[in-house]
């Protein structure tokens, strides 16, 4: 029998020890303790009262507690399992909603940049329709005097494909001839002649145009007497070439003007002298005098 309470006493102390072992538990534990020591209780008491019997019952209870308290632990486990996971859920909702709301603030922005590049390009297509639209009124000058000069080269070619040659000696003579006495080709090869130098010189100088400058055009622009046909044609370019440069200063404007063709009739393109009048036979003006020649012209 002392044997029995012996062992009993024994196994009491390595209970107490194992208690005082354990009375620093782990921070997940320390839910648990109260529970542990309950159940450890009655084994403890029944060892000290009841001797094995009733060690062995408060084993029993204490053995019954454990299991309660690992079905605790393990209920507490499942709890903390499932707070994890609502926190997981919420957090990926939470994260999903966050892209979701960026990727709607980028589209927003994207769609506000495309409306203003919009509206910027609207503005600067207004601008260029604008400055299109409004044409200087210097172009519009110069397209009026390209106008005028292609009508009056137009008439030189026509006068020169009719047969009219105002580089030759009696053309020339003509063209000194009292008004009167012109022909009606010699006076549109005149009105031509004036119509060219007139645009030209307005446009370059835009004041009055002195009889020596106008002249001066003349000799380097137009065919006159004794010229040869290479001089002929090198006036011809330096017509043209003035025509273009004129055009080029014009610019747009040149679209608003119309070009009036100028037509001159058969009569007119072969007339030398006028016919609807009797006139005087033409004297030979190459046996005349410089004196004569004067007194004839009325000069």
């Amino acid at each position: 029998m002392d044997s029995k309470n012996s062992s009993q006493n024994d196994l009491m102390l390595k209970l107490l020890g194992s208690i005082r072992q354990n009375q620093e538990p782990k921070p997940e534990e320390n839910n648990f303790l109260p529970q542990a020591i309950l159940a450890l209780a009655p084994i403890l008491v029944g060892a000290a009262i009841g001797g094995a019997r009733g060690g062995a019952v408060g084993g029993e209870a204490g053995l019954s507690g454990l299991k309660t308290l690992e079905l605790s632990k393990e209920r507490e486990r499942e709890r903390q399992k499932e707070l994890q996971l609502g926190q997981s859920k919420m957090l990926e909702s939470a994260l999903k909603l966050s892209a979701e709301e960026r990727a709607q603030k980028a589209a927003t922005r994207a769609e506000e940049r495309q409306t203003r590049e919009l509206a910027l390009k609207e503005k600067e297509l207004g601008l260029k329709e604008g400055q299109e639209k409004k044409i200087p009124s210097s172009e519009y000058a110069a397209g009026t005097y390209t106008r005028l000069m292609e009508q009056a080269e137009d008439v030189f070619t026509q006068l020169e494909k009719s047969g009219f040659d105002r580089a030759s000696i009696s053309k020339s003579a003509q063209s000194l001839l009292p008004e009167a006495l012109k022909s009606s080709v010699i006076k549109a090869q005149r009105q031509a002649e004036r119509s060219f130098i007139n645009s030209l010189l307005r446009r370059q100088s835009g004041a009055a145009i002195s009889q020596s400058e106008f002249q001066n055009y003349e000799a380097q622009f137009l065919p006159r007497a004794g010229d040869s046909t290479e001089v002929k044609e090198q006036k011809r370019a330096n017509r043209l070439q003035a025509i273009e440069g004129m055009r080029a200063e014009a610019g747009k404007a040149l679209e608003k003007i119309p070009y009036v063709p100028v037509n001159l009739n058969s009569k007119q393109k072969q007339e030398m002298i006028p016919s609807a009048q009797a006139a005087p036979a033409m004297p030979d003006f190459n046996k005349m005098s410089s004196d004569d020649l004067k007194k004839y012209l009325g000069m």
